[in-house]
């Protein structure tokens, strides 16, 4: 699992590294290669929590009524 992970450069999460296993006839759950690899520290790349960001701007001005 190490190997697949380092192979593509840390971009693979457990997802493809599951389907990896499966083409190399491995028989193992989703969720067990999901826990390997938050035991190993392995973090995917590409998908990294954002943090939250509010809109630092003003208020929108009040719409006036013209009758």
């Amino acid at each position: 699992m190490t190997e697949l992970f380092e192979k593509n450069h840390g971009r693979y999460g457990h997802r493809r590294i599951h389907v990896e296993l499966l083409k190399q006839e491995w028989t193992v759950a989703k969720k067990t290669v999901l826990k390997l690899m938050r035991s190993l520290r392995l973090v995917c790349k590409v998908r990294r929590k954002k943090r939250y960001n509010a809109y630092q701007g003003g208020q929108g001005a009040v719409a006036l009524r013209t009758c």
